[in-house]
């Protein structure tokens, strides 16, 4: 019997491995859902540099950038148009798990075919603003008749403001349609809005901002980033309701910059990338060159994400019906 087994699992170790593509001599392409320069770019362009190394053949790897509604356009094309091939992978924003959830609007994405390949970060997220806007204390941002910047309605940087504005009983209008961060961190520079939220701070020391920005308030904070020095939105929540609420809305952080493969790849595919995904990150070259970006890496892997993803479904109604008051 035991024979009988071993033949078995080494038939379907077989299957499995001649399931998936030899990538020698092959291009990848990473597709980035937000615009050439920012926090997303960096980090996506960085992964194109060292992923190959950890897939068999050593493939090279091109990217695109496909902005949209806050990576919503190119969530779509992964779900419902992209190879499954292992020829296309994606780096989306966080929120697209649980845009569904939070926005009954967002039906058209269907989660449970996502397919994770890891996270690279763990994030502490804060809200900012420019120098010349004079709004400088929680009490300014909550208080002022202030634009505040976002891109799509799906986005960290529209669900995070929303969230802040209704906790606070803030004043701030949001002005979405920006491509990215970069046009939103122009607009702040002009003066043409105050600021941002969903900021992390480790895109804000990569790209060199936070000597030029105030930091406002910590929206999620994580063991290490020192925010002790700028108030937490959960502790000025009036409820343990809405903590959970604002849990709901911003815990998708934990997988920040995930990278995905398309909906039509198979298991053995979606096992390869991992697989490389989490050779990648433990790969002193990577880190070294992650380091001299000033991209920190806090990686989560794709089952891990699976998991974090299905927890957040199988939250309490109230809780969920209280996060979608808080972002309407």
């Amino acid at each position: 019997m035991l024979r009988r087994f071993s033949c078995v699992m080494v038939a379907v170790g077989l299957a499995a491995l001649l399931a998936v593509p030899a990538l020698a001599g092959e291009t990848i392409t990473l597709k980035i859902g937000y615009p050439a320069g920012g926090g997303f770019d960096l980090s996506g362009r960085l992964v194109a540099r060292h992923l190959g190394k950890h897939l068999d053949g050593n493939p090279s790897f091109v990217v695109q950038n496909v902005p949209g509604g806050g990576s919503l356009k190119l969530t779509e094309m992964l779900q419902d148009s992209e190879p499954g091939d292992g020829s296309v992978i994606g780096m989306v924003g966080p929120t697209m798990a649980t845009a569904p959830l939070l926005d009954p609007a967002m039906q058209q994405l269907r989660v449970s075919e996502f397919r994770w390949i890891g996270g690279l970060r763990n994030e502490a997220s804060v809200c900012i603003t420019g120098r010349k806007s004079g709004v400088v204390t929680v009490d300014d941002f909550r208080t002022g008749d202030i634009l505040i910047g976002a891109s799509g309605k799906a986005s960290t940087t529209y669900l995070h403001a929303a969230v802040v504005k209704a906790i606070l009983g803030a004043r701030f209008t949001i002005v979405t349609g920006f491509q990215g961060i970069n046009d939103i961190d122009a607009a702040i520079e002009r003066g043409e809005i105050a600021g941002r939220c969903s900021a992390t701070y480790s895109s804000l020391r990569s790209m060199g901002l936070l000597d030029s920005v105030n930091v406002i308030l910590t929206v999620v904070a994580d063991a290490a980033t020192d925010t002790a020095k700028v108030p937490l939105l959960s502790d000025l929540a009036a409820s343990q309701r809405d903590r959970d609420a604002i849990q709901a809305i911003t815990g998708t952080l934990t997988f920040h910059h995930p990278l995905l493969l398309p909906s039509a790849a198979s298991p053995e595919i979606v096992a390869t990338y991992r697989a490389a995904f989490d050779r990648m990150v433990r790969d002193p070259a990577f880190l070294a060159e992650a380091e001299a970006l000033k991209v920190e890496i806090s990686a989560t892997g794709g089952a891990r994400i699976d998991e974090l993803v299905k927890g957040y479904y199988a939250s309490p109604p109230e809780t969920i019906a209280r996060a979608r008051e808080l972002i309407r």
